[in-house]
């Protein structure tokens, strides 16, 4: 008798579990619009900062800011024995780098993938194909690795036919000059 009102209550118990649905963290994030940048420079995506900005601190900290460099890379848990190869092993970051050939770790920055959707958006691991290609992220400036880098990436797209060289380096402007006539 005794098993028998265990059997019961945990047949009244699962009876009121339900299946639910929860959305995978691999799903793309529509919200996103693919723009293909006209300039370097300003932060947004039509003018994504590059990797020396980022080197000479021209960044603010405050906000997310969109960034763009070609992906040459990857390190495990340090700047001091970069990978850079598309064969990789490591999920969690990409090296950026303002030129496509780069293999020196002073050159670079290292970008922060803390989920893994990002990760399967953007790590070398899961898109050895985009191996040296063009890539834009937005996130927040800050040590990662004992270096400048980007932390709390959220967002970010391939553009693998872009070549930076081609785009114009834009100065952001928080004061216009005003010319006042008498």
């Amino acid at each position: 008798m005794k098993h028998l009102f265990w059997v019961a209550t945990l047949l009244f118990l699962f009876s009121g579990c339900e299946k639910i649905d929860v959305e995978s963290d691999t799903e793309s994030d529509s919200s996103i619009e693919y723009i293909t940048p006209i300039s370097i420079g300003n932060g947004t995506q039509l003018s994504p900062y590059s990797v020396m900005d980022v080197l000479n601190e021209n960044v603010p900290n405050h906000k997310p800011y969109w960034f763009i460099g070609y992906a040459v890379g990857s390190t495990y848990s340090t700047m001091k024995n970069p990978i850079f190869e598309a064969e990789t092993s490591y999920k969690t970051n990409i090296l950026l780098s303002d030129d496509p050939n780069c293999e020196n770790a002073n050159a670079c920055i290292p970008i922060e993938l803390h989920t893994s959707s990002i990760q399967k958006a953007l790590s070398l691991y899961y898109q050895r194909e985009h191996f040296r290609q063009c890539v834009m992220v937005q996130g927040r400036t800050g040590d990662y690795f004992r270096v400048k880098g980007l932390r709390s990436v959220d967002a970010g797209y391939w553009l693998p036919e872009l070549d930076l060289s081609t785009l114009e380096r834009t100065t952001p402007t928080e004061w216009q000059e005003w010319n006042i006539s008498y």
